[in-house]
Formats: C-alpha cells, structure tokens, sequence
C-alpha cells in the first residue's frame, strides 16, 4: 500500500503537467512552445510542492555548499555531456524550437522551472518517498548507494524517452543514459547533504549549460544553410 500511493502520487504530477500542457496548447490557436512548457513546469512544481507536504511533510533548503556541491557539479556534467557532444558531433538536433519566445522565456525555462520542477519531483518526492520506507542499498565503486537513489535516477532518465520524436532513437538513448547519470549525481548530492537546494541549482547549472551549447549549434545550422547555394 505504501508504495502504492507512492506509484499514484509520482504518476499523478506526471499526468497532471501532460493535462495542462494539452490543455493551454488546445486553448491556444498558434502553440507557443516556450508558454506550454512554462506552465507545465510550474504545475508540475505546485503539483510536487503539495504532494510532498502530504508525504513527506518536509524538506531542507540551504545556501551551505552552494558553490561547491550545486554550481561545480552542475558545470562539470554539462561540460562532460553537452561540451564533449557539441564538440564531437559537427550536427546536433536542435529539439527546441529556439525560434520562438524571448531569451528571457528560454532561460526561465532553462534556468530555473525545470530543473526546479524535476528536483521536487523527482528528489524532493520519490527519492524520499522510497528512503522513508528503505535505507537499503548497494555498494558501487566502494560508495553505498540507496536504492531510493537508483529507483529515482532511472526513472528520472527514463522520461526523457519521451523527447524520441523530436531527437531520434541515438539521441534518446543518450539522453535517457545522460539522465541516468545526471539523476544518480543529484540523488547522491542530495541524499549526502539533505539540501534539496543543491541538486536544484546542480540541474539548473547542467541545464543552462545544454540550452548554450543547443544556441551555439542553432547558430552553426543557420550559418550552414546560410552558406548553402541557391538554385
């Protein structure tokens, strides 16, 4: 029963955002990209926020390691991933359509909601929601590792298969692996320091990072199709 609700409260803020995504793109003649996923990140953050006060009850946010357990790590994963693929691949699917909005919209999304969004829902709830139940877990590398950390990180990689239509069967599967990493690397954060705070900042630092390394790839297609001969 326990995990049960667990299962109906994770799946409920999930299905909840998808609601009011089709419902502002249904209400909307033209689609804009950046207001859905605005709204959507911030149900999805009310969603997390009231569903935590519910179960978990309650969660730390503190300023203490800001710098060296939010922002570094955050800057390392996204020079790791998004660096190294912008700089070995010479083309790159740009999944967002950055066309659209303002870049004060692109980094409200980027640099704040999601990440703020998918750290309540994801640490800030499950992975708490299984610790409370579980303290087990596994040793990797000689670091214990709970199982509330893998649960939460797999599952947080996980959705990103949903981006397959906008990036292909590749690139999914290397965003659902860079999920899993990045999620096993804010869990731990998280779970070693019990500052919720740190893997936000974390994943909105990596977030930034991949919305500047998308840009720059946005700017080398226009250049290409630029350079491209008329017929």
């Amino acid at each position: 029963m326990y995990y049960l609700i667990g299962i109906l409260g994770f799946f409920g803020i999930l299905l909840g955002q998808a609601a009011v995504s089709l419902w502002i793109a249904k209400k909307r003649n033209k689609t804009d990209f950046w207001s859905v996923l605005l709204i959507q990140q911030l149900a999805g953050t009310f969603l997390s926020v009231f569903v935590i006060l519910i179960t978990i009850k309650k969660v730390s946010f503190s300023f203490r390691n800001f710098w060296v357990l939010g922002v570094l790590p955050g800057f390392f994963l996204t020079l790791a991933m998004n660096g190294l693929d912008f700089l070995l691949r010479p083309t790159q699917p740009v999944i967002f359509p950055l066309e659209q909005g303002s870049v004060k919209k692109h980094l409200l999304c980027f640099g704040l909601l999601v990440g703020l969004s998918e750290e309540l829902l994801f640490r800030g709830f499950l992975q708490n929601y299984i610790l409370l139940r579980s303290s087990s877990g596994l040793v990797l590398f000689g670091l214990f590792v709970p199982y509330g950390v893998l649960a939460a990180a797999f599952l947080f990689g996980l959705v990103h298969v949903a981006n397959v239509k906008l990036t292909g069967v590749l690139d999914t599967v290397l965003s659902v692996l860079g999920g899993v990493m990045g999620g096993f690397v804010f869990g731990m954060i998280y779970y070693n320091t019990g500052n919720l705070l740190l893997p936000i900042t974390a994943h909105n630092v990596f977030d930034l990072g991949a919305y500047f390394f998308m840009y720059l790839a946005w700017e080398r297609e226009k250049r290409e199709e630029n350079r491209k001969p008329e017929n």
